[in-house]
């Protein structure tokens, strides 16, 4: 009967465990990585990228044609956003690590087609701009 009781109280410590996790490390929420986006933000396609760094940042190296609103102005520039309420926002950090706290924010602010670009702006593959020139990130 001991190595039942054990087995149990394992199985339900490791089970909470990995919903705590889950849920803190934010591996319950959509992710998309560079193959997967890059179709999708060619043309006029309904997706764009919300780059949540800072406005130096961003202006420095910027992935094309994406939005910047700072992560910590996104509760006061949430209206910019309503307009894309129908495409998929495809939010960009530096590493991947900070976005899926706003894709759960705008998730509980009833945007329906959210996700976190895996590995951020270290993963970005496509066009981008330094500065106001048009490059290629190798």
């Amino acid at each position: 009967m001991d190595n039942i009781h054990f087995f149990v109280t394992v199985s339900g410590t490791l089970l909470i465990l990995y919903f705590v996790l889950r849920h803190f490390w934010g591996w319950d929420l959509p992710t998309i990585t560079n193959e997967q986006a890059a179709p999708l933000l060619k043309g006029k396609a309904n997706a764009i990228i919300l780059d949540i760094r800072d406005k130096e940042t961003y202006e420095a190296q910027r992935a094309k044609n994406a939005i910047n609103i700072p992560a910590q102005e996104l509760s006061q520039r949430i209206k910019e956003l309503k307009k894309h309420k129908d495409k998929l926002i495809i939010v960009m950090d530096h590493s991947g690590k900070g976005s899926k706290k706003i894709v759960r924010q705008l998730i509980k602010q009833d945007f329906p087609y959210v996700a976190s670009f895996h590995h951020g702006f270290e993963g970005y593959r496509g066009p981008i701009y330094k500065g106001d020139q048009e490059d290629t990130k190798e």
